[in-house]
């Protein structure tokens, strides 16, 4: 599946799984982020819902299965990740191991050989917000870091990327009104500005969000439609306000997306996307 937008919730911060390789295929990082905890006088304990995907299949048009992925969990936390083609080939998979000492993730990427294909490491803070990435090649060695920066409230305000030297390559930095993302600016290591993103709020919920490029010419935009707090459509539109494609999402009713529907211009099926969930339950203080 390829990445459509640059887009960032901060809803999911409770907790962030980037394993749906959903959005740059397989060699996105899986992290695991979980909200700082409250540091309120006056708190309770919540009783949450963590969502623990099982399976993602992945659709070329409505029903012709491109890709399977099934996730193993191991005390709670996903251990391995296999995909697999329609015939049900191995592509490649994925292995995860888990250092609580100093918070960091590595994750594994091999062929159907098993021949290593990338790793990735990531760092979190004590507060479970990714603070570095780190990505290798086949060879291990070290390619691009990532280094996020956070405010007092736990929100990300900058996002640095780096060569394999530490040389800082370009960055993004974020502004916020009501702990809602409503601008992001991309720069190049020099400070000039590659592009950006505002989004239109309304009650907390990003209604549009409109991307720019360098000389603030307006590249496009994405409309977003909801149904109580979960995003039901984006319809997404050309710099020309011709609309270039739409896409849908269902929910089970503990609010995880179950299915996504991509849809060309002309509102025929170009890709669709299900995946299936369980759930373990875990206390939480959270301020009263």
């Amino acid at each position: 599946m390829k990445c459509r937008h640059k887009l960032f919730f901060g809803a999911a911060a409770a907790l962030v799984l980037f394993f749906i390789a959903g959005c740059a295929g397989t060699n996105e990082a899986v992290v695991v982020e979980t909200a700082p905890a409250a540091t309120a006088a006056a708190t309770r304990v919540e009783i949450v819902d963590i969502p623990m995907i099982q399976k993602e299949s992945s659709y070329i048009g409505e029903d012709f299965l491109e890709t399977e992925k099934v996730f193993t969990w191991e005390n709670d936390r996903l251990a391995e990740v296999v995909v697999t083609d329609s015939f049900g080939d191995p592509i490649e998979h994925m292995s995860y191991e888990y250092s609580d000492a100093d918070n960091r993730v590595k994750r594994f990427t091999y062929d159907p050989d098993q021949k290593l294909q990338s790793l990735s490491i990531s760092l979190n803070n004590s507060d479970g917000l990714l603070v570095s990435h780190e990505l290798y090649n086949r060879n291990e060695e070290l390619q691009t870091i990532s280094d996020y920066t956070y405010d007092s409230e736990g929100n990300r305000i900058r996002w640095d990327v780096k060569d394999s030297s530490g040389n800082l390559m370009a960055y993004s930095e974020y502004s916020y009104e009501n702990g809602v993302v409503v601008r992001i600016d991309t720069f190049a290591a020099d400070g000039t500005l590659r592009d950006h993103f505002v989004r239109e709020v309304q009650a907390g919920k990003v209604m549009v969000e409109k991307s720019f490029d360098q000389k603030g010419v307006a590249s496009g935009k994405i409309e977003f439609a909801y149904s109580g707090d979960n995003v039901v459509s984006k319809t997404f539109y050309r710099a020309n306000g011709s609309r270039e494609r739409i896409v849908e999402y269902e929910y089970d009713d503990k609010g995880s997306a179950v299915k996504e529907v991509y849809l060309r211009a002309d509102e025929t099926v170009e890709q669709v996307i299900t995946r299936e969930f369980s759930y373990r339950q875990e206390e939480r203080v959270v301020a009263q």
